[in-house]
């Protein structure tokens, strides 16, 4: 189920998908995700957003990179057949996070493909 939710404390829409989806995932503030995203990117010489820093972030934060299966048709399905843990869903354009069969974003997108995902690993 769509739950709508922007962690920007200014409650701006700027094209923060990735930090926003990371922090449903972590339960952590927008502040805190994006800085450490900015540091991660800043010594990699890449944006804080780009796929590369984010799949590093979360690879190190316990999350492992899954190609979604092709019976997966959209954000909706996949939650649907994933009603337990923790994902981080990408698009290719766009990144959203699910937990526990909701997906959080600031608009719905359960319509949208996914491609690849990230799930956390229960230890």
């Amino acid at each position: 189920m769509f739950i709508y939710f922007n962690a920007n404390d200014a409650g701006r829409l700027v094209g923060d998908c990735v930090v926003r989806a990371l922090s449903v995932v972590f339960d952590d503030t927008w502040r805190h995700i994006y800085a450490d995203l900015t540091m991660m990117g800043y010594f990699a010489y890449d944006m804080p957003n780009a796929n590369a820093i984010m799949a590093e972030y979360l690879m190190l934060n316990g999350f492992s990179y899954h190609d979604m299966p092709e019976y997966v048709s959209s954000i909706e399905d996949f939650v649907k057949m994933h009603p337990y843990g923790a994902y981080v869903l990408a698009t290719g354009s766009h990144v959203v996070a699910a937990v526990n069969g909701n997906y959080y974003d600031t608009s719905d997108s359960g319509r949208e493909i996914p491609i690849y995902y990230f799930r956390k690993e229960v230890a």
